[in-house]
């Protein structure tokens, strides 16, 4: 996943191109993998001379070695000079209303399945579709900014659980895409950890690998199709808190002409990740590219944020996907409905976290950075039926008058990227993205009251400016709403952390049953290398600020080249059994270099924080028709207290 400010033109290489004409006529029908624009670092099989023919025609290519040998094709539309042509584009249409429902396949159960090896990956890198700029105005006001820690006492405590994910110290794992996309989420016994291209999973209570690493189409092998032949990434993870299933999901890329986009997605039929999954296919666009999904669970279905681009690589929309869960944990066929909510760009929906769900029948929330202001968010509820002509509807809110301010970049060299310092062998030209105007996954939902009075919490953070322009900071944001689907939630408290001089950016936040609070992010400068950090706050501290600063995992080495990417997440997520114990995956180096991540993910918990496990059961039975006394299948069961 990646998307931020415009790259540098890139010019047509017509020598590489014509090199690949000749190969196709020769009979050749795939090419080495290409790298997607600032959306994935997806490796990508281009299957036919039409689609070639197309892809030439609007976009510049760039060719060059790679480390190992390796030849990469920057592929995506980049911006081009001034007075060159673009190619025609025909008017952007907004998201197809397709409504047919999407048949699902059962596979086998994972733990048997043979891996496909994530070495059959080619190295690449992705430049990016051309984003909107960050805004550099201001808009509202500027959040609380905290320059000394809080108390040791209000951070959460490491448990000793750490161990490397998927990534460089993992079985032989060696990288084959930058940046690695880190992704995971810990579920009812297991942790899954999904890079990019590649997946693992582990026992959540040891750290013990379970499965993999193998290659993100593994899951998808049953299905067949795009989702069988391609290992696009941008995956994400989730874990379905209501029904105990895991919801994994990468995107293809490129599948044809009129088959461009779409959303491979996994559903496990019972809470055990290396068991039996529904697989969907799901066309999501079919001409533009649907890039940077980030789904999350709701009630009413899984919600998944996007930004469209089309085929000239011009930023058109921000999208919002809904998918059918109750057919998807049922494993029937499934619809899929969509909205267009203009310029957003760097949204998110939010996603369950605690045991408590909304109250029945509220709208989902979605977040974003103003597109032309900084300070400022824009919210909007999403509101959808699944009957027999199911509907999709979209309600802005008022403009919240907090958000992120503008990140810094202070490479002199390219300031599309090369934003983050890092110390020496490092040079300007190798400092690393910041991703800045994004809202950073996830936005973590929690309903700390009853369904009948809630008390709903909405925890957010990205990156965001400093004191100075020579560093960046992490803001970080809690909304609260009053259970209606008619308001906009309002900025309970937020804060700029920003206790040194030191560049912290890529954070992703959590709150515990508690009202507890984990932040988690990258750290770096000219004299730390880039490393895995977390603060928190009890939710009796005082509002608007974090405790001290935890190392995770201190960076050894600093990033050379590799496209300047970093990130382009991490993910800070809450035990759904215990309620209490954070799990926080980031990325790190082990030595200098490119193409050579490694991941790290350890558990969390703060002080007094009592376990809910003792809120879960298990319900077994059979329903059974009240006409026949014959078995049902495919019924859902619900449960109320």
């Amino acid at each position: 996943m990646k998307i931020k400010n415009p790259r540098p033109a890139t010019f047509f290489n017509f020598r590489v191109l014509a090199a690949f004409l000749l190969f196709l006529t020769a009979g050749m029908l795939t090419l080495f993998a290409f790298a997607g624009a600032q959306p994935d670092n997806n490796t990508q099989t281009i299957r036919s001379s039409r689609w070639l023919t197309r892809l030439a025609s609007s976009v510049g290519i760039e060719s060059r070695a790679q480390p190992g040998g390796a030849v990469k094709l920057d592929k995506y539309p980049v911006q081009r000079p001034p007075g060159a042509t673009q190619p025609p584009v025909g008017p952007y249409t907004g998201p197809v209303r397709n409504l047919r429902p999407v048949t699902a396949v059962r596979s086998g159960k994972l733990r048997v399945m043979r891996p496909i090896d994530p070495a059959t990956v080619r190295n690449h890198y992705h430049l990016e579709p051309i984003p909107p700029k960050p805004p550099t105005q201001s808009g509202g006001p500027r959040g609380p900014q905290q320059t000394t820690a809080e108390t040791v006492a209000s951070a959460p405590s490491p448990t000793g659980l750490s161990f490397d994910g998927v990534g460089v110290g993992l079985a032989g794992f060696s990288p084959s895409s930058n940046p690695p996309d880190v992704n995971g989420r810990v579920g009812s016994t297991q942790y899954v950890q999904w890079n990019n291209t590649s997946f693992a999973v582990f026992d959540k209570t040891t750290g013990a690998l379970q499965y993999g690493p193998a290659a993100g189409n593994t899951l998808f092998q049953a299905l067949g199709g795009l989702c069988a032949s391609h290992n696009d990434g941008d995956p994400v993870v989730s874990y379905d808190i209501l029904a105990g299933r895991w919801v994994l999901s990468q995107f293809v890329v490129g599948g044809g002409d009129t088959d461009y986009s779409h959303q491979c997605i996994a559903v496990s039929a019972t809470s055990d990740a290396t068991g039996e999954y529904y697989l969907y296919d799901f066309q999501t666009d079919p001409v533009n590219f649907v890039d940077y999904p980030h789904t999350a669970v709701w009630p009413d279905g899984y919600y998944m944020s996007t930004h469209v681009f089309n085929p000239a690589g011009t930023f058109a929309a921000g999208r919002i996907y809904v998918f059918e869960r109750d057919k998807m944990i049922a494993g029937l066929p499934a619809r899929m409905q969509s909205s267009d909510l203009g310029l957003e760009y760097g949204f998110l929906p939010a996603d369950l976290d605690s045991l408590t769900p909304p109250p029945a029948g509220e709208a989902e929330f979605i977040l974003s950075p103003n597109f032309t202001l900084t300070e400022l968010t824009d919210s909007f509820r999403v509101a959808v039926t699944w009957g027999a002509t199911p509907t999709i509807v979209v309600t802005p809110g008022s403009t919240i008058l907090a958000g992120l301010g503008n990140a810094p970049c202070v490479g002199d060299a390219n300031t599309s990227r090369a934003c983050v310092p890092e110390p020496a062998p490092a040079q300007t030209t190798d400092y690393v993205d910041n991703i800045g105007n994004h809202y950073m996954h996830r936005l973590a939902y929690r309903n700390n009251g009853t369904q009948a009075a809630p008390q709903e919490s909405l925890i957010v953070s990205g990156p965001s400016d400093s004191s100075d322009s020579n560093h960046g900071a992490v803001e970080w944001f809690e909304f609260r709403n009053a259970g209606s689907s008619n308001t906009t939630p309002t900025l309970f408290q937020s804060g700029i952390y920003d206790i040194d001089t030191n560049y912290r950016w890529l954070p992703s936040i959590a709150m515990d049953k508690d009202g507890n609070i984990a932040l988690g992010y990258s750290k770096s400068s000219t004299t730390v290398e880039p490393g895995i950090y977390i603060t928190g706050r009890l939710a009796t501290d005082p509002i608007n600020t974090m405790g001290a600063e935890v190392e995770m995992q201190a960076g050894i080495g600093a990033q050379l080249g590799a496209g300047n990417r970093w990130g382009d997440y991490s993910a800070m997520t809450l035990d759904p059994i215990d309620q209490c114990t954070f799990y926080y995956t980031n990325e790190y180096l082990k030595t200098n270099g490119g193409f050579n991540w490694s991941t790290r993910i350890a558990a969390f918990t703060f002080p007094f924080c009592v376990s809910a496990a003792g809120s879960w059961g298990t319900v077994t039975g059979t329903i059974t028709s009240s006409e026949t006394g014959a078995p049902i299948s495919g019924v859902t069961v619900t449960l109320s207290r």
